[in-house]
């Protein structure tokens, strides 16, 4: 069973500290989205940085990542295939490679961004890993490229 509030405190600890900002608190559930009103990382409630556990019967793994979660489908795509061109930004700056999926989550109408870590353990080194590249996918996805796709 997964602890999912300790490893999202130490999660929240640490990334509040490096970006210098105050997020909300997380609760036990298995994603925690990076809500901070007051902070350039925040667009609207239908666009968000996440971190989550993904435990499908064969492989669980641990994401970070942005997600796009209007009612409709076609707006959801459209900023997800604008922000895909930061791909290759972001699979270098996080050595990582980048998944993207439209269609995805209630209603086959959502997107998201991500990249993955399988898990066995949840220990210090994931909450570092967490951190630092959600740190990443902040500073490359900037707001103003958000907002000027939310706008347009």
């Amino acid at each position: 069973m997964i602890d999912y509030l300790t490893f999202y405190t130490k999660i929240k600890e640490g990334f509040e500290k490096r970006m210098l900002l105050q997020l909300k608190k997380p609760r036990e559930i298995r994603q925690y989205q990076v809500v901070a009103k007051e902070s350039h990382i925040y667009f609207d409630r239908n666009i968000h940085f996440e971190w989550m556990f993904e435990t499908p019967s064969t492989n669980s793994f641990f994401s970070v990542g942005i997600h796009f979660e209007y009612l409709k489908k076609e707006k959801n795509e459209k900023i997800f295939t604008q922000i895909m061109k930061l791909k290759n930004d972001l699979e270098k700056s996080t050595g990582e490679k980048i998944i993207g999926e439209t269609g995805w989550g209630m209603f086959r109408r959502r997107a998201r961004i991500y990249i993955k870590k399988d898990f066995k353990n949840i220990d210090d080194e994931s909450v570092q890993w967490g951190i630092e590249k959600m740190i990443i996918f902040v500073d490359i996805i900037k707001k103003d490229i958000i907002e000027n796709l939310i706008s347009a």
